[in-house]
């Protein structure tokens, strides 16, 4: 019967040379995908902190250079109402449009850095679109008069009313109007409007803005829709963030803007966009509280703010309303006064000493009820969306930005008076 004994080949259970090599290739890939994986999530957490830095900075920027320019616009629109004569008030005239460029400019900048961060918000209400165009004409029709250019509003067939975003509508309006003016030196500017009913039951603004001036290259025009690009493609063109916002602004409304153009011969920039002409909260009216007559000289007010210059302005322009304010340098002292006496209104600013506006407001309206609440309005130089939005959450019931005009400060006490409140102002 045949045995069985153990072989003593010298074959070995080892992997073969191949079989090494497929090991080391697949250890290999796997420590390079590793370190592919850790590089790039090194590179993520790197962009989400540059990008919070970036915010930050720019939030901090943006209040340390509105606080200052708000004294600035603010003491020229008090200058206006003082005795000029003709020089000063040409002078006056230059500094007035130099401040409002660099409010442009600053706000172009935070327009931009929010649409590239995907945080602008479109709001979503009735406007006229005529009425709209209208008025945009108006604004820019004395800087047409002014070098001697036609400027033509054409609209067709338009429906009485749309929701969207008029605020973003006219900026873009404003900015292509504006810039047509600017590169204009004879002849007219043209804008023309009219919309479309689609199938889907949505409307399709459409419309042109078209000059007679100098026009653009083709490598121009290529990068004319570029940030920061149109001060170095398009002689005397700026900071080169109007159109590029835009354009994005645009894209943001379902819609596009598109150019046409040639040397010597004028531009013409058309735009489209989708808007509904209903809403399912719709009840017929503009959901926006409207101005009434009511004087506001009769409000018993209360100025919460630190900055000195501001103060200065605030005051004088309320004494303008025959409004005598009373002033509290901090938020402990807006808390306090509010604890002891009636307000109809606080004009609330937000980063104070001791007690910033966000905590005064919180402890305000967690006062006793025998405290009668007064209306709190936000007069900050905290001016993106989210601060809004923080200082509604907190307790406030409006919001105006710094630098802000007389205006804007009435329209926000007028809407006071138009709102029912605890405190029933007599």
């Amino acid at each position: 019967m045949p045995t069985f004994e153990p072989s003593t080949s010298s074959q070995s259970l080892a992997p073969s040379s191949g079989a090494n090599d497929l090991i080391a290739e697949l250890t290999r890939r796997l420590e390079a995908e590793q370190s592919a994986r850790i590089e790039a999530e090194e590179a993520l957490a790197k962009s989400a902190s540059g990008n919070r830095s970036k915010s930050e900075f720019l939030a901090t920027m943006s209040h340390e250079i509105r606080t200052p320019l708000n004294g600035v616009i603010g003491m020229i629109e008090l200058l206006r109402s003082t005795r000029l004569d003709n020089e000063q008030r040409s002078l006056l005239d230059t500094l007035s449009q130099s401040s409002d460029t660099l409010l442009s400019i600053l706000n172009e900048v935070l327009d931009f850095s929010k649409i590239e961060a995907g945080r602008l918000e479109i709001d979503r209400r009735p406007f006229s679109p005529l009425v709209l165009a209208q008025e945009v004409v108006a604004l820019l029709r004395p800087q047409a008069d002014q070098k001697g250019i036609s400027m033509l509003l054409w609209t067709g067939q338009l429906p009485e009313r749309l929701f969207g975003d008029p605020t973003r509508l006219q900026q873009i309006w404003l900015n292509l109007l504006s810039n047509a003016i600017k590169f204009t030196e004879r002849g007219e500017v043209r804008f023309e409007l009219f919309a479309e009913h689609t199938a889907t039951g949505h409307n399709r603004l459409h419309g042109s803005v078209s000059d007679t001036g100098i026009g653009m290259s083709v490598e121009q025009q290529s990068r004319v829709f570029e940030a920061f690009t149109q001060a170095a493609s398009v002689p005397g063109g700026g900071a080169g963030l109007g159109l590029a916002i835009s354009s994005r602004l645009a894209r943001i409304m379902n819609g596009k803007i598109t150019l046409e153009s040639r040397p010597g011969e004028g531009s013409r920039f058309g735009f489209a966009m989708q808007l509904d002409s209903s809403s399912s909260n719709d009840d017929g009216k503009d959901p926006r509280p409207g101005k009434t007559d009511v004087p506001v000289s009769q409000l018993r007010v209360l100025l919460a703010e630190d900055n000195a210059v501001n103060q200065t302005l605030a005051l004088a322009i309320l004494a303008k309303f025959g409004i005598t304010a009373e002033l509290a340098r901090n938020g402990y002292e807006a808390l306090q006064a509010v604890s002891v006496r009636e307000f109809d209104v606080v004009l609330m600013d937000v980063q104070m000493p001791e007690l910033d506006g966000l905590d005064a407001t919180r402890s305000i309206r967690a006062l006793p009820n025998s405290v009668v609440q007064p209306w709190i309005i936000a007069l900050t130089a905290n001016a993106f969306e989210q601060d809004r939005q923080l200082c509604l959450a907190a307790g406030m019931d409006d919001f105006v930005a710094k630098p802000f005009k007389q205006e804007a400060l009435r329209d926000a006490l007028m809407r006071t008076r138009s709102h029912s409140h605890p405190h029933n102002i007599s």
